[in-house]
């Protein structure tokens, strides 16, 4: 299979889509196989991780159709994989964010947490089972052991993440005397960054994430423990093309079934287990 990797910035990405056509919009599967084409967008705040998602969304195309090419735009910020045609994320609101809407991408093929106003915008497909984690540097981990430690101090979080919809509950409630001070960023690189020089106390990751981030690129910092519930975590597709939703459904039951597919496969080399293996390591004692 023929792949097609655009390493450009996503401004450059959406000009590219537009121009190339005068009557740009959300494509059903029927479209996308006669383009011969499938879209992607992955996040590119980390290489490694980009990569992993890359090899990911191939081994969906090739089993969606293995003679579609793959094309994959990356895009730079989390946040504007939700946002408007004018640039906004509108939380709450009902509507096709902008990537899916003009066909820049069919899937966005990142680790999307499943949320309420999250699903207003598109259709997500589950993936595995993940928490979110809290991040702090090594050397202050041990002041760091309970949920109750994190009052009063202050957090790098991800714009527009669920990291961010966590905190905002929890100042509302658990630390409305004492609330968590937050600076939003626009990739979990600059978060991950603040706490390393002192500028933040810590910050929130998904698990998974965490597990091979933290231990191949920053030894110095540590997880300190688990917040909130088990969450659900898969990829974005338009909300009306049902088609596609399918093949992924599909697919992702097949890949997790299978001890050996390629899913599991490229888990292990990131993790140093399968895809199984870390869905049953979230569910352990809960």
């Amino acid at each position: 299979m023929k792949t097609f990797w655009f390493y450009k910035t996503i401004l450059l990405s959406i000009a590219l889509a537009i121009a190339g056509s005068a009557s740009a919009h959300a494509r059903p599967m029927e479209e996308i196989e006669k383009s011969g084409e499938l879209r992607f967008c992955i996040v590119r705040a980390n290489q490694q991780e980009y990569e992993f998602y890359c090899k990911l969304a191939e081994a969906f195309a090739d089993h969606v159709n293995p003679s579609l090419k793959v094309v994959i735009h990356g895009v730079d910020q989390w946040d504007i994989l939700f946002q408007d045609e004018d640039g906004n994320t509108r939380r709450g609101e009902g509507y096709t964010p902008k990537l899916l809407a003009d066909g820049t991408c069919d899937s966005i093929a990142a680790p999307i947490t499943r949320m309420p106003w999250r699903e207003k915008l598109m259709g997500l497909i589950n993936l595995f089972p993940s928490r979110t984690v809290v991040v702090v540097r090594k050397a202050q981990a041990q002041d760091y052991t309970l949920e109750r430690n994190l009052a009063g101090k202050k957090a790098a979080v991800l714009k527009s993440s669920s990291f961010q919809s966590w905190l905002e509950s929890q100042n509302q409630t658990r630390y409305l005397d004492n609330p968590v001070s937050m600076v939003l960023v626009p990739t979990l690189i600059e978060a991950r960054e603040k706490v390393l020089v002192g500028e933040a106390d810590f910050t929130l990751m998904d698990a998974d994430g965490a597990m091979a981030i933290i231990t191949q690129e920053y030894p110095s910092l540590a997880v300190a423990f688990p917040v909130g519930d088990l969450e659900s975590i898969g990829w974005g597709f338009c909300r009306d093309d049902t088609g596609l939703q399918d093949a992924a459904r599909e697919f992702f039951r097949l890949q997790i079934a299978d001890s050996d597919s390629t899913f599991n496969r490229l888990w292990k080399e990131r993790y140093g287990m399968t895809l199984v293996e870390f869905a049953q390591s979230m569910t352990i004692g809960r």
